[in-house]
C-alpha cells in the first residue's frame, strides 16, 4: 500500500492499534471545541456561525486507515444503533437478501482520498494536532465529506446535535457515518439503481460491484459527481 503524502505542515508520529483507542479517549474533550468562524471561510452549515475543531492524525494516515479497516467489517461501533454498519444485501435483482455487514476497506479509503485527501481538518492544520475541522462549501464534513444530516443544526435550541458534533470532529465517527451512507447506497439497488455483478451474486467483496453505489455516494448525478 502506497504511503500518502501531502503538502501540509507535519509533526510526524506513527500511531499503533492500541494507541488509536487511547488517542481517541484522550482528545475526545478537545474534539467538541468550537470557535467563531472567519467570514472568508466556507459555511460550517450545522455549526454556523461557529467552527468545529478536529484532530488531524499523522501524515501517513495510520489512525484513519485503521479506522477504515475496522469499519469495513462493522468492528468500529457494532453495538451503536446509529453508527453501526447495516447488513449488506446480496443476490440478483429478484433474489436480494441481507448478508453480513461488509464494505471493502480499500474502497472506503479511496473514496476518502478523493473526497478529502483523507484529512479531517483544514489544510493549514499541522499533522498530529488539533485545529479547524474540514468543512466544504456544500456542508461536507471531514474524511468522508458527510453532507447528509449536516446542513442544519438538529439539536435543541437550534444547536448541533451530539451526533453532528461527533461526525464533524471525531474521525472514527466520521468514518462510520461515511461507511453507513455507502452501505445505504448499495442497499437501494434495485429500487433506485442497477444491481451490479449479477454473475457473482452481487458479491460486495468485489470492488467493481460497488460501481453504482460509489456513483450515488456523491449524488448519482452526471459526469464528475
Amino acid at each position: 500500500e502506497a504511503t500518502p503524502t501531502s503538502s501540509r505542515p507535519s509533526h510526524r508520529r506513527l500511531i499503533g492499534r492500541g494507541q488509536l483507542l487511547l488517542l481517541a479517549a484522550a482528545v475526545l474533550g478537545a474534539f467538541v471545541a468550537l470557535m467563531p468562524r472567519a467570514a472568508d471561510h466556507a459555511s460550517a452549515c450545522a455549526f454556523d456561525p461557529l467552527r468545529p475543531y478536529a484532530y488531524e492524525a499523522d501524515q501517513t494516515r495510520t489512525a484513519y486507515r485503521l479506522a477504515f479497516d475496522a469499519v469495513s467489517s462493522n468492528a468500529l461501533f457494532a453495538n451503536d444503533p446509529f453508527f453501526s454498519l447495516p447488513p449488506i444485501e446480496r443476490g440478483t435483482r429478484s433474489n436480494r437478501a441481507n448478508a453480513e455487514a461488509f464494505i471493502p476497506a480499500d474502497l472506503l479509503k479511496a473514496v476518502s482520498w478523493v473526497e478529502s485527501d483523507m484529512t479531517m481538518a483544514q489544510r493549514a492544520v499541522p499533522f498530529d494536532s488539533i485545529g479547524e475541522a474540514l468543512v466544504s462549501f456544500d456542508c461536507g464534513h471531514g474524511l468522508t465529506q458527510v453532507t447528509t444530516g449536516m446542513t442544519v443544526p438538529l439539536g435543541a435550541n437550534n444547536l448541533p446535535s451530539d451526533r453532528q458534533v461527533l461526525i464533524a470532529t471525531h474521525y472514527a465517527y466520521n468514518v462510520a457515518r461515511g461507511a453507513q451512507i455507502m452501505a445505504e447506497k448499495w442497499n437501494t439497488a434495485p429500487e433506485q439503481r442497477p444491481v451490479v455483478g449479477t454473475d457473482t451474486n452481487s458479491d460486495p467483496a468485489l470492488i467493481e460491484n460497488w460501481y453504482y453505489a460509489v456513483w450515488g455516494y456523491n449524488g448519482f448525478t452526471g459526469p464528475g459527481s
